[in-house]
Formats: structure tokens, C-alpha cells, sequence
């Protein structure tokens, strides 16, 4: 029995039916023109579910929310529940796929249950690019199981490094029913009560006080113009993605001279969002706000969290390349200025020490006023197989929160670079044309340079 972070809880706090927080992730696989029988996926998953933690445990709790969760041993487990198998109806193409995954990713994880669900969609029949027979894996995660990051031991745990690997037998150890009395979760919870004051004077001692006595630059603050990103969100999603090959990126960020290949991604996003919000007559005369992973979101998810900053993607500026000189002026000012996040990190940390029942409320104190997201997920330089199919492209999925309707999530993959799109219907109904903006700003900067 595990208790939950502070930070864990309010991820779990600030769900709701128009935000669930879970995060999806999509691989498209390469049979190499043998037949995938969905009952040897299930084998495959079930001979693998002892590599990670949050694949076998629930969450217990105490009535009406009275003090912090646990997570518990699920003695029951079903392997049939969590995974499951879909054919992509006609007519099989991308569009249709990301009408289904749309579907798929909008709909909230079973909190009783352990917190992951995995869907094997076959027939891809028309989805360009793709080899006979190939088909894709969606899987969803709630961030709480997952500490708030896309764990690249999760890949890990899904994944071979070869066609024929075999699955290392699981360490002999008893799974408990996590059926724990309320009276023993409440006795629990007030013991950890007890101990917070001496936690609390440790941590300040620890983190906050040489943070105080530190000298640097305070980060400029910026602020969020108001555009139709920022809508009330719904229930209904829309997800897409692009793709770019790693080389291609990396040529274009020689030939501009300026910052490394996510400086270069993270102008195309600029890029695209100046030409969705203008073709709507709604591009704001200051630069859109994104909360922008300034590292790898990789390790533990306590330190993949600290390394985000709110950046300006300049979407005022029309030449490709000025727009790519000045992200790239602004990440590295982030990145050299430590303090520009360590008081969110420092923030993120003190939901340690906030009573339960009062989690929303500073979970959404701390909630960035941003336009737009864009997190990292750094992938394997190897190709990575599944029940002897290698992993073609990966896609992640973020979920929404506060009123941001538009997220990103850009992965890196071998020799790989996709971006993730994650929106609100009412903020971005067509995800294509913005993948086919995405496009059009690479041809462009790429003529730029």
C-alpha cells in the first residue's frame, strides 16, 4: 500500500468529464507480413504487466474525500477488461483513424480499476505510408498512475528490442486484494497528518531557503492574450498528429544558424497556430503563450515536471525565420535562468503539504495562463518491437486542462519527429488542415533558410 503524492492527488482532483487526465499514447506497427492474432497481443501484454507498477495497482479511498488515496495491490486482475480489440471501419484511412482514437481518448478511465486501458485497432488498410497488415496501438494513462509524465520506462515495459525477444519471467511475489478497512486507510492518513509539520520544516530548509538566498534574474512575466484557444472546453476531442523525419530537422536547424531541433519545432507550432488563427479572423496583436517542456520529459516524473517554462511562440511575426531566431533567443534565456522554473517546481513540490479536500483549489492556483502546450517525450534511438512487430510511428496525446483547447505533445522516435495534437472540438474541429499548416511552415522555413 502506497499513498499518493500531493501532486498525484491533484492530478486526480482536477479530472472531470470535459478534462480527463489521462495521456494517450499511439503506435502504428510493421507486422512484416505475418498475421497478429489479437489473442497472442493479450498473451504478450499479460506476460509483461510485472515490468511497471501502475499496470497492477488501484486506487483506495476514503469516504467523501477525506484524506489522501492509496494505491493498492489489484488481486483480480483482468487482462480482457484492459485490453481490447477494434477494426478501423471504412474507409480505413488516417482521417477515420483519428476519428476513432478521438472517440477512444475522450472517454474517462474506470477509477476503480487499475488506471491504463489499451485498445489494438487493425485494418489500416489506407493510411498512407503504412505496410500491409499493419495496425496500431492506442494505450491510455492517467497521469496520476504515472506521476504526471509519459514514463520512458513505460515504453520500456511494452516493448522489445527485437522481433524474437521473449519476456523475462516475473519476480515470484503475492499480489494483495486492496481491500483495506476504512478505519485503516483513515489511521494511515492521520499518522502521515502527524508527521507533516516536521516534513514541512525539512522541505523549506532543503528546497525553499537557499532558493531565497540565490541571486539571478527574475523571468519577465508574460501574459496570455485571449483568442478562441481559451474556450470552455467539452466533452468532445479531436486528435491528429505530423510528422517530420529527425534529419530533416536537423539540416533545417544548421542551414537557419539558431537553436537545436525542438527550437525548430516549436516555430512550426507558432507557425501553425498564426495561420489557423488568422484563417478565423482572430490572431491577436501580442504573441500566443505556450507552457513549453524546456527538456526531456524523461526519469522521474517530480523532475520532468520542474523543467517547463511559459514561452512566447511569437505568432505575430510573419518571416519563418525572425520567428525561429526569436524562440530560439527565449529558450536558451530559459534554460540559463534556472529560477524561471524553479519556483514552479518549488510549487508543484508544496502540494505535498496542502489538506486533500483543498488540492483543486491550489492545484488550479498554480495552473499556468497559457494559450497552448507543448510537451517532449524523448523516445529510443532504437527501433522498439511489439509481440514481434517493430513500432513504425508513435504519436503521444496529451489531455486538456484549465481552458487550454489546444495541446501538443512532440516525440522523439529513432530517427523520428512527430507532433501529438490533442484539442477541443469547439477550438479546433480540423485537425488535418492544422497538421497540413504544420507542413506548410517546414516548406517555408526550410525556403527561409
Amino acid at each position: 500500500m502506497e499513498r499518493l503524492s500531493g501532486f498525484e492527488s491533484y492530478l486526480l482532483q482536477a479530472d472531470s468529464a470535459a478534462a480527463p487526465g489521462h495521456v494517450s499514447a499511439l503506435g502504428i506497427y510493421d507486422p512484416a507480413g505475418r498475421h497478429i492474432d489479437f489473442a497472442a497481443i493479450q498473451s504478450y501484454l499479460a506476460a509483461r504487466v510485472h515490468r511497471h507498477g501502475m499496470f497492477r495497482r488501484r486506487l483506495a479511498t476514503l469516504p467523501l474525500g477525506l484524506g489522501r488515496p492509496f494505491w493498492v495491490d489489484e488481486a483480480q486482475f483482468d487482462i480482457e477488461y484492459h485490453v481490447r480489440h477494434i477494426a478501423l471501419p471504412r474507409p480505413r484511412d488516417w482521417t477515420q483513424l483519428c476519428t476513432v482514437v478521438a472517440r477512444l481518448h475522450a472517454r474517462p478511465l474506470d477509477l476503480t480499476r487499475p488506471l491504463w486501458e489499451c485498445y489494438v485497432i487493425e485494418e489500416l488498410d489506407n493510411v498512407p505510408g503504412q505496410a500491409a497488415g499493419s495496425f496500431a496501438v492506442l494505450i491510455k494513462v492517467h497521469n496520476a498512475a504515472l506521476g504526471g509524465e509519459l514514463e520512458t520506462e513505460l515504453l520500456a515495459a511494452l516493448h522489445e528490442l527485437s522481433a524474437g525477444s521473449q519476456a523475462s519471467a516475473p519476480k515470484e511475489r503475492p499480489y494483495f486484494d486492496a481491500a483495506p478497512a476504512v478505519l485503516g486507510l483513515a489511521l494511515r492518513n492521520a499518522m502521515a497528518a502527524a508527521a507533516l509539520p516536521l516534513e514541512l520544516g525539512r522541505y523549506l530548509l532543503a528546497h525553499v531557503a537557499p532558493v531565497l538566498h540565490a541571486g539571478g534574474a527574475r523571468a519577465k512575466a508574460l501574459a496570455a492574450p485571449a483568442c478562441r484557444l481559451n474556450r470552455r472546453l467539452s466533452s468532445h476531442r479531436m486528435v491528429g498528429g505530423a510528422t517530420f523525419a529527425r534529419a530533416a530537422l536537423e539540416a533545417l536547424c544548421a542551414r537557419a544558424g539558431a537553436g537545436d531541433v525542438h527550437d525548430v519545432v516549436l516555430s512550426l507550432i507558432g507557425g501553425a497556430l498564426r495561420r489557423h488563427l488568422r484563417a478565423h479572423m482572430d490572431l491577436p496583436d501580442t504573441s500566443l503563450l505556450a507552457e513549453v517542456a524546456l527538456r526531456s520529459a524523461q526519469g522521474p516524473g517530480r523532475r520532468g515536471r520542474a523543467n517547463s517554462a511559459g514561452l512566447a511562440l511569437h505568432t505575430g511575426v510573419s518571416d519563418p525565420l525572425e520567428r525561429l531566431r526569436r524562440i530560439s533567443a527565449g529558450t536558451h534565456a530559459a534554460r540559463g535562468n534556472a529560477r524561471s522554473y524553479l519556483g514552479r517546481r518549488l510549487a508543484l513540490d508544496a502540494l505535498e503539504f496542502v489538506p486533500t479536500v483543498l488540492l483543486g483549489v491550489a492545484g488550479k492556483a498554480l495552473q499556468a495562463s497559457v494559450n497552448t502546450s507543448v510537451a517532449r517525450v524523448q523516445g529510443p534511438q532504437a527501433p522498439l518491437y511489439f509481440a514481434g512487430s517493430r513500432l513504425a510511428h508513435l504519436f503521444t496525446l496529451p489531455p486538456l486542462r484549465g481552458a487550454v483547447g489546444l495541446a501538443h505533445t512532440v516525440t522523439y522516435y529513432c530517427d523520428e519527429v512527430t507532433i501529438g495534437v490533442s484539442a477541443c472540438r469547439n477550438v479546433l474541429p480540423d485537425t488535418a488542415r492544422y497538421a497540413a499548416f504544420l507542413n506548410q511552415e517546414f516548406d517555408e522555413l526550410l525556403g527561409a533558410a
